[in-house]
């Protein structure tokens, strides 16, 4: 749902010291820009966001049901990967080049012929 994801993003970015802002995809850059911070200390992508979020519902979903006699849902479509033997999280339906941004923001300057 849409606005569920909204108001996420807006606590997300809350979280972050950002309260200002509501979308996470514009806090990850201001916070790229701003600060010296390795790529494992900014705040998930939306569409990172958006699976943390499914995968927090469905097990919601699980707990609510567990006293009940009612089938759990299905974990898969909800943030999980389908198929394996060991839950394991789906984080992005997109690409995203983390080894990119770890070089870029780990890097050091070496000058040639310095002593």
């Amino acid at each position: 749902d849409d606005e569920l994801l909204s108001l996420c993003e807006g606590f997300t970015c809350a979280m972050y010291g950002r309260p200002g802002l509501s979308d996470v995809n514009e806090l990850r850059y201001q916070l790229f820009r701003t600060t010296a911070c390795q790529s494992s200390s900014l705040p998930p992508t939306c569409d990172e966001l958006c699976h943390h979020v499914m995968r927090a519902n469905y097990q919601a979903a699980v707990w609510r049901r567990a006293l009940t006699t009612e089938d759990p849902p299905t974990p898969h479509e909800r943030g999980w990967l389908a198929g394996t033997r060991v839950a394991s999280g789906e984080w992005s339906d997109k690409p995203t080049p983390y080894h990119h941004l770890d070089v870029a923001t780990s890097c050091t300057a070496r000058f040639v012929g310095a002593s």
